[in-house]
């Protein structure tokens, strides 16, 4: 396997700003800073990018269009970070479709504060560029037929460099300034082949030219030519590494960690999300004035809001307009089977946070297969997503009145995210509108202000609705057990059922059914789950609780003081404090941890090391707990069941808490449900806690195992509200599914709305069956993130051999995983992998060959579908060509 990236390759990720910055003192940049200085900017934007991408889209379809456009992108922005940094430059912020770059000038500020001559240096240098940038890039050939030009604009002034967030140790840099102002205008007062100046640019060159409009001049040439001298980098130590990466995207930064900086680029389904605040972030300075604090809390609003849902920043950027936040909802690490209710949920609650801080804003929410990956070259580059959603996205934030009545979400969604979303978020359907680059209109939808009873916090679990059908031996044992914790005849610590397996096998439907016969026992109940990030956040596992216990549904379109009131005058009173809560009130701010509560630290919290905390925090939870539920009438013992899924992904806080939770409140019980435990996870639940909870006192573990055929075609054909399933229908469901019941399930109810299933049957007389067009068009996006929600959870070593098996064929060996692998791995690594996918059900042991080296094959052939179609095409041919195989699938850079 090979090692990290190098330091160089993470400085590339990076402004040159950052990198100078963190090499004369990292300190300057611990946010909220900003920093002054005199620069030329210099703003490039690609001619008709949108139309290029939809006539991509249409002749290739989505998936080849997407990374088609990147590979444009990345011929043509490579050569114009080559030219800019040959000139002076340094290329800031890749904003989609367009560059921004700066040429700061180099001075030391004296008592007038004045750089005229610096300036007027760096703006030459930037005119001049621009001047080559359209000499060599106008009309540039990136593919037959395909040629891409730009509207390049320039302005100089005073910039104000500016570090904000730190949520998460993630810190967001920006360039704030009337001259992006001058760039974002001029760039629009031009046209393909143009260099258009800002008034306050043209008065420091000396060159021809004529006016354009509004002061701004086109520029023809310049009266001298400056002999251009390359940007330089300062070298960082290795030391800055940790801090390097605060700036870097986790997608990018564990890939470039785990030494696969070459197979960073995927296809992934993403929801995305243009977050535009119109008018702002122009004009963002130093400390002591107002605006830099309000800037903080608004990106720490919005960085609180994103985390919580585990989405990821992807971009933000500043022009005339004002700042555009991107983000993204199913980049990796982190994809959830239900990203377009989180991504709608995110920009309720966004829009919600932004207007108690006085600031009006317009979102536009999109959902599809993207291109997710670097874009640029080895100087300089950055993660981005690609894409008609993207594209998408962006053009319904820019269609939205900022100023609806309060009880209009300014917020507007896609097809995509309605049709995915719509079950559990109420939209009105609004008239369709024609946007940028499109030819044909486009539907829209508008989520309702109070269409969520309750905020995905920390996960969305749906009581279910309809009996269970299968697991009757599993629900027999649980009954029993119920039946004794009813009668209080269950003996102290011997209250623990685990059950284990795979995702989407059916757990969170057994909880469900565990849940309604508490219920219907009288026994009250009480959900958690585990959390992807809860490494970071202790405690994380019992926020459904306290949730629940606090009834914070009530409060969750309140205001942050109305949510505090909430939950600060149901804090129960201890033993002799005569009904006030003076213990509780004092550690409240440690509700912190399991409440999106805005509580600020008292005396006694302000002074805790993070283990005092951590410590306060599981006895002030403990407590809380006990007197809770004993408001609840547990004065007459009434017995409580716990139910807790995603126990995998359990933090050590949150376990310990269970533990004691488990022995302090009796008569109780625990069920928990987990995945399989690899010896190598990628996160944070060990393989020693997990044997852990396996020695606790007569635990019942329960292995589910995928169904037996006919329960699972039964499954199937309940989920399309039919008795039976045909012959040809049945046979087509068992054979991608194998009798896992989330699977058939989903893929049942796909079939029936591609129209396949009236398909079939002709199919089977004719002996045929449904192309593979036929059967990708058939599969959702919810079961391509259901897949890929336990592929992200994976060991990235183990993600990768997943991605080399799927090109192999219908079986490999371990002997040619390792030859194909496209980084180095020995035949033992390999073999260890190969057994921890086998214990995780992604594959199965087939038979042996002839020499007795065991076969491999996937356990589900949909998991080897959603595998296959995140590969770009030539990662596919890459893989292919590995193993002394033509590739079967052509690809060309002149496609």
């Amino acid at each position: 396997m090979s090692g990290p990236a190098s330091l160089a390759t993470l400085i590339s990720y990076a402004p040159a700003l950052v990198v100078r910055g963190l090499a004369i003192d990292q300190a300057r940049l611990v946010p909220p800073s900003a920093e002054r200085f005199p620069a030329a900017v210099l703003f490039a934007d690609i001619a008709d990018f949108t139309r290029l991408a939809e006539q991509l889209s249409r002749k290739h379809g989505p998936l080849i269009g997407a990374e088609l456009l990147a590979l444009y992108l990345n011929q043509y922005f490579g050569r114009f970070i080559d030219l800019v940094t040959a000139h002076g430059g340094e290329v800031v912020k890749f904003a989609g479709d367009a560059l921004v770059t700066l040429w700061p000038a180099r001075f030391e500020p004296g008592p007038s504060f004045g750089a005229e001559a610096e300036l007027a240096q760096v703006t030459h240098q930037a005119a001049q560029c621009a001047l080559a940038l359209q000499t060599e890039l106008h009309g540039y050939p990136v593919a037959t037929h395909v040629r891409l030009s730009m509207q390049v604009g320039v302005g100089a002034g005073y910039l104000s460099a500016v570090y904000l967030g730190g949520e998460l140790n993630r810190v967001e840099f920006l360039l704030s300034g009337s001259p992006l102002t001058q760039m974002s205008r001029a760039e629009e007062l031009g046209r393909p082949g143009e260099v258009i100046l800002s008034p306050q640019a043209w008065h420091y060159i000396e060159g021809s030219g004529r006016p354009a409009a509004e002061g701004y001049m086109h520029l023809d040439r310049l009266n001298r030519h400056v002999p251009p001298t390359p940007a330089e980098l300062p070298t960082l130590p290795a030391s800055m590494r940790a801090e390097l990466q605060r700036y870097i995207p986790a997608a990018v930064a564990t890939r470039l960690e785990a030494g696969q900086e070459s197979w960073a680029a995927e296809l992934r389904q993403v929801t995305v999300l243009f977050i535009h605040l119109p008018g702002y972030g122009t004009s963002i300075k130093h400390p002591y004035q107002t605006t830099l604090p309000q800037a903080q809390a608004v990106m720490q609003s919005l960085q609180r809001v994103l985390y919580r849902y585990e989405g990821s920043i992807n971009k933000l950027n500043v022009d005339d307009k004002g700042i555009t936040l991107v983000a993204g909802l199913g980049l990796p690490p982190f994809a959830h089977e239900d990203d377009p209710v989180r991504g709608v949920r995110v920009a309720l609650e966004m829009q919600a946070a932004l207007q108690e801080l006085g600031r009006p804003s317009t979102i536009g929410v999109a959902t599809g297969r993207v291109f997710c990956g670097p874009i640029g070259n080895e100087q300089r580059r950055e993660y981005t997503m690609v894409g008609n959603a993207m594209n998408l996205a962006s053009r319904l934030a820019e269609v939205i009145d900022p100023h609806l009545a309060p009880d209009r979400p300014a917020i507007l969604c896609d097809q995509a995210t309605f049709q995915a979303a719509g079950h559990l978020i109420d939209f009105d359907v609004l008239s369709p509108v024609r946007i940028k680059g499109r030819e044909e209109t486009v539907p829209i939808f508008r989520p309702r202000l109070r269409a969520v009873a309750r905020p995905l916090f920390p996960s969305l679990r749906q009581p279910l609705q309809q009996k269970l059908l299968a697991r009757r031996q599993e629900i027999q044992l649980v009954g029993g057990v119920l039946q004794q914790l009813r009668r209080r005849r269950q003996a102290p610590n011997q209250n623990l059922i685990l059950i284990e397996g795979e995702a989407g096998i059916g757990k969170s439907c057994l909880l469900g059914e565990i849940e309604n016969r508490a219920q219907r026992m009288k026994i009250y109940s009480l959900n958690g789950a585990g959390q992807p990030e809860g490494w970071m956040r202790p405690f994380s596992a019992w926020q459904d609780v306290f949730f629940h216990l606090f009834h914070f549904e009530q409060a969750l379109m309140a205001t942050a003081a109305e949510q505090r009131r909430h939950v600060l005058r149901q804090l129960p009173a201890g033993p002799g404090e005569k009904g006030y809560p003076a213990r509780a009130l004092r550690y409240s701010p440690l509700l912190t941890t399991v409440l999106p509560l805005d509580i600020a630290d008292n005396d006694f919290t302000t002074d805790l090391t993070i283990e005092e905390r951590n410590q306060a925090t599981h006895a002030f939870l403990l407590r809380l707990l006990e007197l809770l539920l004993h408001r609840r009438g547990r004065e007459r013992r009434l017995p409580v069941v716990f139910i807790f899924d995603d126990v995998h992904l359990f933090d050590h806080a949150s376990l310990e808490l269970l533990f004691a939770v488990k022995k302090a409140i009796q008569p109780s019980l625990f069920v928990l449900a987990t995945r399989p435990v690899p010896r190598h996870s990628l996160q944070s639940f060990h393989p020693q806690i997990y044997q852990r909870l396996l020695r606790q006192p007569a635990t019942h573990r329960l292995l589910l195992k995928p169904l037996a055929m006919e329960d699972a075609l039964h499954l199937a054909a309940r989920r399309l509200g039919i008795s039976e399933l045909s012959p040809a229908v049945a046979r087509h469901i068992w054979q991608y599914t194998q009798g896992h019941p989330g699977l058939a399930g989903q893929l049942a109810e796909a079939m029936r709305d591609a129209g396949l299933l009236s398909l079939l049957p002709n199919l089977e007389r004719a002996n045929g069956q449904p192309t593979p067009d036929q059967l990708e068009s058939a599969v959702p996006m919810a079961i391509h993130q259901t897949i890929l929600s336990t592929l992200d959870a994976l060991p990235l070593r183990q993600f990768m051999l997943l991605k080399t098996a799927c090109v192999l064929g219908q079986t490999f060996t371990g002997r040619e995983i390792a030859t194909a692998y496209p980084l180095p791995l020995s035949l033992d690594d390999c073999a260890e992998c190969l057994q921890e996918l086998v214990t995780l059900k992604f594959l199965e042991e087939t038979t042996a060959t002839d020499a007795g080296e065991p076969l491999y094959a996937f356990r589900y052939p949909l998991v080897q579908q959603t595998v296959q179609e995140m590969l770009l095409m030539n990662q596919r041919r890459q893989l292919a060509q590995s193993q002394a195989k033509e590739s079967d699938v052509p690809f060309s850079t002149s496609t």
